[in-house]
């Protein structure tokens, strides 16, 4: 009768064919579907937003940003659904009528999802179209970040969405400016934070904020308020 032989391997040799043979490591943002499929860790968004207003029916540049939607393996997804879901930024409001080509919008009742898809790089390119509700001295609002933004069904993050066009009515001007004003005097005493003045994602509310008004007000790309906002 034969002697039984046994074969040991290293325990190191165990942990490096365990190693080779597991998938590449999927982060927890990561849908488990694998390529193809948006991936949140590997997707980019912007810290924020600014709902702008038009000029001869072009969307202000000021408020152009960029969603990037890629993959588990960092490729970029192409053709998937990128939305903004302005659902709990009850201090601004969304055009009915947006001005600038490739996005839309659903009202739901006032609880406007904005909608664009991605080209071939991955990349959905949004103006939104929108403004303020603020109508005189200071008033709370939503605090930073009240926007969700989606890639299908995948949570990408929050942004904050700041207006210059506070009142929504008549274009950036001067009015834009005194409410600014009145609302940060409030923001700066303590009785509230606003993320609709908090145009460099600073969490504050300050003077390079209402510098960056003045500018886009000078800029004369929102001369033109929208005609009709969701409700």
């Amino acid at each position: 009768m034969r002697p039984t032989t046994r074969c040991f391997i290293p325990a190191t040799l165990v942990a490096l064919v365990a190693i080779v043979l597991l998938p590449a490591a999927v982060s927890a943002e990561c849908p488990p579907d694998g390529l193809g499929v948006p991936c949140t860790a590997n997707s980019t968004i912007p810290c924020g937003i600014e709902l702008v207003g038009a000029a001869g029916g072009v969307a202000d540049p000021l408020g152009q940003f960029v969603v990037v939607v890629r993959d588990v393996a960092n490729n970029p997804v192409a053709g998937a659904d990128v939305s903004l879901d302005f659902g709990s930024c009850f201090d601004t409001r969304i055009a009915t009528a947006q001005p600038y080509q490739g996005i839309t919008v659903a009202c739901n009742g006032g609880a406007a999802v904005v909608h664009a898809t991605t080209d071939a790089n991955g990349q959905a390119r949004f103006r939104i179209a929108g403004g303020g509700t603020l109508t005189a001295g200071g008033a709370p609002g939503a605090g930073y970040g009240c926007a969700v933004v989606r890639a299908g069904t995948e949570n990408l993050g929050a942004v904050n969405v700041a207006a210059p066009d506070l009142n929504g009515a008549g274009g950036l001007n001067p009015v834009d400016l005194a409410l600014f004003l009145s609302d940060s005097f409030a923001s700066a005493s303590g009785a509230y934070y606003v993320g609709r003045l908090d145009y460099n994602c600073s969490h504050s509310v300050n003077p390079a904020d209402f510098a960056m008004l003045i500018s886009a007000s000078l800029g004369g790309g929102s001369s033109s308020s929208a005609a009709g906002y969701c409700q």
